[in-house]
């Protein structure tokens, strides 16, 4: 604000204070160790009454076997939840941890195969989809073709085809589906 100085007498400024809060990130991880790689965001300054975003994963935090999820106002998670973007108007410094959810693993399995290797297992993020694994190892079982991936050793289980994605809700194996043979034999007819 502009003040107009033509009065005729001293005149007394007061500075105006604004108290300024901080968040600061925490990485938090699960085995209570340093990151795997990647740096948990910078602390933030918001000024009192003011509103400010909540930091994504803007440092790259990886931590093996986990996704970052979103923070919360306790170490534990029993707390508030904030993810990244979320409008947020402290009323005092605070501390937000970040909140990581395991990874869905999945493994491949030969199921009795007489040759061959197994593809490596592939993890995703809950909700994460996976793409079914191709008989890359050149997976084999004497008298059988290979016939995909099954959730039940015994094929009786959900099939997924090489190529096709899929949620995973849990951690899982797939197991090779071998399928039997059929022989087309032609005839002359005559």
């Amino acid at each position: 604000d502009t003040l107009s100085l033509a009065s005729t007498g001293d005149i007394t400024l007061w500075a105006q204070w604004t108290e300024v809060f901080t968040i600061t990130y925490d990485a938090n991880t699960p085995d209570s160790s340093a990151l795997d790689s990647g740096s948990v965001p910078s602390n933030q300054t918001i000024n009192d009454g003011s509103s400010g975003s909540v930091a994504g994963n803007s440092g790259s935090m990886v931590e093996a076997g986990y996704s970052f999820s979103k923070w919360n106002t306790e170490a534990d998670g029993s707390g508030l939840d904030y993810v990244a973007g979320a409008s947020i108007t402290p009323t005092s410094s605070l501390t937000l941890y970040a909140v990581w959810v395991a990874n869905y693993e999945v493994t491949y399995l030969g199921n009795s195969n007489t040759g061959g290797t197994p593809p490596g297992s592939t993890s995703t993020s809950p909700g994460g989809s996976v793409t079914a694994a191709a008989n890359t190892g050149t997976l084999v079982k004497t008298g059988f073709v290979f016939g995909g991936w099954n959730t039940n050793s015994g094929g009786t289980g959900t099939t997924y085809e090489p190529g096709e994605s899929f949620t995973p809700g849990s951690s899982l194996n797939l197991w090779a589906l071998w399928l039997t043979p059929y022989t087309v034999s032609y005839d002359g007819n005559g």
